[in-house]
């Protein structure tokens, strides 16, 4: 009777561990909600006669933080925070977010290289906003450049 008291007790301690470490993996089921948590950053700099803003605001892991160390090594200052950076290249100033960067100039706005719009050589404020997959730039206010992009 003893022994299978004891193999009764080994068979349900084992059951009980079984069901734990399955249920630690478990993906949530097919229409299950999913996390819903958001990263916010934001960045500024300024160059001559402009003050240049930079915010993101995305699902958490869309973008791996930036390292500011690699940024730095360049010779460049940069202020970044979380997965956006915001640093000085000669007159202009960089944006970098995943793969992704946004380039102002005193005249034109360039993402990933590609001439996207003009800026008003007067504008004293740009603001870069990064929302999901969509990039919005303003200039002292007005909208001048709004696309979606691939993360």
């Amino acid at each position: 009777m003893r022994k299978l008291i004891t193999m009764g007790s080994f068979t349900l301690g084992a059951a009980v561990l079984f069901s734990v470490a399955v249920g630690c993996n478990r993906q949530p089921a097919a229409g299950a909600p999913v996390s819903t948590a958001t990263v916010h950053s934001s960045a500024s700099t300024t160059v001559p006669g402009r003050e240049i803003k930079a915010s993101i605001d995305v699902p958490a892991g869309t973008y791996p933080d930036v390292d500011p160390a690699a940024i730095l090594a360049a010779g460049k200052t940069v202020s970044a925070a979380g997965p956006l950076a915001i640093y000085l290249e000669n007159d202009a100033a960089s944006i970098r977010f995943g793969s992704h960067q946004v380039r102002v100039e005193k005249e034109r706005l360039s993402l990933d290289g590609k001439e996207s719009a003009n800026i008003p050589a007067s504008a004293s404020r740009i603001d870069v906003a990064v929302s999901n997959a969509t990039v919005t730039v303003l200039a002292d206010s007005t909208n001048i450049f709004t696309t979606q992009i691939t993360r």
